[in-house]
C-alpha cells in the first residue's frame, strides 16, 4: 500500500515492523504444523503469539483466523474437537493476556495501557480505514506519490524507470507460475476475514494509522488480486504487471516524501541543539510554523488542519514531537511554554501575537490568540534552521 511507507522509513517504526514480522511468523508456523502435521511448528506458533501480544496488541485476534480456517477446510486426518484442543493454549495466551491489561493481578499499581476501548469513536475508527483503502488517503497517496516522482532528477527518473520495468517483468512471470494456483470461495471467505479480523484492535481503540495496517494489508492485495483474475481476461497479467509498475513509481514517490520529511526534522533537532543554551535560558519558545509554510512546499492543496504536519502526506511537524525534539536537545530540560504557531507572528515592542490550534474533536480544530512577552523570548523559524540555504530538506552549513 502506497500510503504506508512511514511505517518502514521512520525508526520510531522499528518496534513496529517486528512484532508485525513476529505474528506474521506466528501464522506460517500455524500452517506449517496444519499440513505438515508437525507439533514443533505450533509449539513456535504459541512462543512467537505470546511474545508478540504482550509487545504490540494489534494482532490479538489472529487465532480467530485460525478457528475459521480449520472450520472452512477439513483437515485429513486431525478431527474438529482435536484441532479445537490445540487452539485452546492461543486461548489461554488470549485470557491471560486480558487479565494483564486489566491488571487484574495487581503486578502493580503503574500497569496501564496507552490505549483503551473506546466505542464513541469506533465510528471515526471505521471512517478512517475506509478513507485509507478505498478512499481520500490512498488516492491523496497515488497522487502525491507519482507528483514527487516525476519532479525527481532526471537521472533517478530514468534509473528508476528501467529498474521498475526489470521488477514488472519478473512479477509478470511469477504471475504465470501463481496461475496454476486456484482460488474458490472458501479462500476468500478466509481472506475477507482475515482483513476483518486484523482491523477488529483498531475499530475497538477508535484509530487506525499506516502502521497498523500493515497485517490486514496482506490479504488486502490478494483480494484485489483475487478480484481482477476472476474474469479471464487474455490480458490480465498484463493489466496487473503495469498497474505494479505504477504503483512502484508511486511508492518510490511516496518513499522521497519520507526522506525529504525526516530530513526536515533532523535540520529542526540539529538546529534546537546548536541553539540548546538558549532554549534553556528562555521562558517562552514559538517555533513559527508559519515560516516553514511559506518557504516550503509541502501540499498540493491548501488544509487548514495541516499545520506542516505532513510533507506530501508524510509525517513531519507534531506538537508533541515538537516538543519532545527540543526537550532533547536541551538535555531533558524542562520547557512548560514552546508553542507551535499556525499564522504569523506579530510583534511590537512588548509582546509577541500568534495563534496556535487546539483539536476539539475528530478532524475539528479552533483557534486561539495568544501573546506572550518578547523578554526571554526564542523563535524557531524557516531561517534560523535553514539561514544558509535548503536544499530538499537539509541545510546548507558554513
Amino acid at each position: 500500500m502506497p500510503n504506508k511507507f512511514e511505517t518502514f522509513h521512520s525508526s520510531i517504526f522499528i518496534n513496529i515492523n517486528l512484532v508485525t514480522l513476529f505474528y506474521v511468523i506466528t501464522i506460517i508456523f500455524f500452517f506449517l504444523f496444519y499440513f505438515n502435521k508437525n507439533i514443533v511448528f505450533l509449539f513456535f506458533s504459541y512462543l512467537f503469539y505470546l511474545f508478540s501480544v504482550f509487545w504490540y496488541e494489534v494482532g490479538f485476534f489472529i487465532p480467530i483466523i485460525f478457528f475459521i480456517y480449520i472450520n472452512l477446510y477439513k483437515h485429513p486426518e486431525y478431527s474438529k474437537k482435536y484441532l479445537y484442543l490445540l487452539l485452546s493454549i492461543f486461548l489461554i495466551i488470549m485470557t491471560f493476556y486480558f487479565l494483564f491489561r486489566i491488571n487484574f493481578f495487581h503486578l502493580s499499581n503503574e500497569i496501564e495501557s496507552a490505549k483503551s476501548i473506546n466505542f464513541s469513536l469506533i465510528p471515526n475508527a471505521i471512517l478512517e480505514i475506509i478513507k485509507s483503502y478505498f478512499g481520500r488517503y490512498i488516492i491523496r497517496s497515488i497522487v502525491y506519490g507519482f507528483y514527487l516522482f516525476v519532479n525527481l532528477n532526471l537521472f533517478y527518473i530514468i534509473l528508476l524507470l528501467i529498474l521498475n520495468l526489470f521488477i514488472s517483468i519478473l512479477f509478470y512471470k511469477f504471475l504465470n507460475v501463481l496461475k496454476s494456483i486456484k482460488f474458490d470461495l472458501k479462500f476468500l471467505i478466509f481472506l475477507i476475514s482475515f482483513f476483518i479480523i486484523t482491523l477488529i484492535p483498531n475499530i475497538l481503540y477508535g484509530g487506525f494509522g499506516g502502521r497498523h495496517s500493515l497485517l490486514p494489508s496482506i490479504t488486502f492485495i490478494i483480494i484485489i488480486y483475487y478480484l481482477i483474475t476472476l474474469y479471464k481476461f487474455r490480458y490480465t497479467f498484463h493489466i496487473i504487471s503495469f498497474l505494479v509498475f505504477i504503483g512502484i513509481c508511486v511508492s518510490q514517490g511516496n518513499t522521497w516524501s519520507q526522506a525529504i520529511s525526516l530530513r526536515i526534522i533532523n535540520s529542526f533537532y540539529e538546529t534546537s541543539k546548536e541553539n540548546s543554551m538558549h532554549l534553556v535560558k528562555s521562558e517562552n519558545i514559538i517555533v513559527d510554523v508559519n515560516s516553514f509554510k511559506k518557504n516550503i512546499q509541502y501540499s498540493l492543496l491548501n488544509n487548514q488542519h495541516n499545520n506542516f504536519n505532513t510533507y506530501f502526506g508524510s509525517q513531519l511537524f507534531e506538537d508533541w514531537g515538537i516538543r519532545s525534539i527540543i526537550t532533547i536537545a536541551t538535555q531533558y530540560s524542562v520547557h512548560n511554554n514552546i508553542f507551535i504557531s499556525a499564522s504569523n507572528l506579530k510583534k511590537d515592542d512588548n509582546f509577541t501575537k500568534f495563534y496556535v490550534l487546539n483539536q476539539i474533536g475528530y478532524n475539528k480544530v479552533n483557534k486561539k490568540l495568544l501573546k506572550v512577552p518578547n523578554n526571554k523570548l526564542f523563535i524557531i523559524d524557516y531561517n534560523l534552521v535553514y539561514k544558509n540555504g535548503y536544499f530538499d530538506g537539509k541545510r546548507y552549513l558554513k
